[in-house]
C-alpha cells in the first residue's frame, strides 16, 4: 500500500470505530456525510470536475422530529406514525422517526394538488 491508501485506511477505521458510540439521531447526518465524500470520490475516478445534478458542496440535510412535522402540516403524531410507510422518513432506532426536511415539504406539496 502507498502512504496515501494508507493514511485513507486509518481514516476509515478511525470513523468505523465512532460509529458504535455515535448517537442514533445524528447517524442520517453521517450517512449524508459519507453519501458526500462517496461522490467525491466518484469524481475524482472518472475524473470529472462536476455533476451538475449532484451537489457537492450543500449543507447536510435536515431532518425533523414528528413533532416538527405533524405541526408545520397540521397533522398528528399518530397520523405520521400510521402512515410512514408513504412518507420519506429514517427510522434510526425501532421508536423514532426522523424526516428529511426537503422531501417531506415534496410529498405534502404533491399531496395537496392531487
Amino acid at each position: 500500500m502507498s502512504l496515501v491508501s494508507d493514511q485513507i485506511a486509518a481514516l476509515l477505521e478511525r470513523v468505523k470505530e465512532m460509529i458504535p458510540s455515535s448517537k442514533p439521531g445524528e447517524c442520517p447526518e453521517l450517512l449524508g456525510a459519507l453519501e458526500q465524500l462517496k461522490v467525491m470520490v466518484w469524481l475524482q475516478v472518472t475524473n470529472a470536475q462536476t455533476l451538475p445534478h449532484v451537489p457537492t458542496d450543500t449543507a447536510p440535510e435536515r431532518y425533523l422530529l414528528p413533532e416538527e412535522v405533524a405541526q408545520r402540516f397540521g397533522v398528528t403524531k399518530k397520523w405520521l406514525y400510521d402512515h410512514k410507510k408513504n412518507l420519506p422518513h429514517s427510522q434510526p432506532t425501532r421508536k423514532t422517526l426522523r424526516f428529511p426536511e426537503k422531501a417531506i415539504q415534496r410529498w405534502f406539496a404533491n399531496r395537496k394538488r392531487s
